[in-house]
């Protein structure tokens, strides 16, 4: 069989049958992330229109209102450009297609901004949000105890959204001389993320 099959195919096509095979699979690894991709934008034209309607439907909100909404819009813009970078790099590179050691869907979490937009973004989100209610919380029931608990648990959560990030990034590097030993310290790798920065 692999005699008939041998004189039938030439190189050529065996190469072009392989390109396809690794194309498939490349292809097959990297749906969940195109997807995700995806949503993301459209979620960010929701807040966009959200926000655009806010500003018609209420343009006498204090000030403080109208810095929270435009700061979760203008963090949400900065988390959806570094997004749409990563898209770039991971789908329209030329020559991404076939590489000779393609990005696992194991390591789709370590590639590009991943490990900064995700926790940081949403950190910043969540304290935002979370130092308006308390806000809230402290007009209404005047309320100190309550509102600098729900305060001070906000900071705590984007104090470990930083941590976070700044772990994850610690993680992807690779060890110098190969021992675990030699991994950099948290530190050290918040130098470096200031210095990318």
């Amino acid at each position: 069989m692999a005699d008939i099959l041998s004189s039938r195919l030439s190189l050529g096509d065996v190469e072009e049958i392989a390109a396809l095979y690794v194309m498939n699979w490349y292809l097959e690894t990297k749906r969940p992330a195109f997807f995700g991709y995806c949503f993301d934008i459209l979620l960010y034209g929701f807040l966009t229109v959200q926000v655009y309607l806010y500003h018609l439907a209420f343009p006498n909100n204090g000030i403080l209102t109208k810095m929270a909404v435009y700061l979760v819009y203008i963090i949400g813009s900065i988390q959806t450009i570094f997004a749409l970078r990563d898209f770039y790099e991971l789908f329209c590179f030329p020559g991404r297609l076939v590489q000779a050691k393609p990005i696992l869907l194991s390591d789709l979490h370590a590639f590009g901004f991943m490990w900064l937009t995700i926790p940081v973004s949403s950190a910043l989100v969540a304290v935002t949000v979370q130092l308006f209610y308390a806000q809230r919380i402290w007009i209404v029931s005047h309320s100190k105890g309550i509102a600098l608990t729900v305060a001070f648990l906000a900071l705590a959560q984007l104090g470990c959204g930083i941590f976070s990030a700044i772990v994850t990034y610690a993680s992807m590097q690779p060890p110098p001389h190969g021992g675990l030993e030699s991994r950099k310290s948290g530190v050290n790798a918040l130098l470096e993320l200031f210095a990318i920065l």
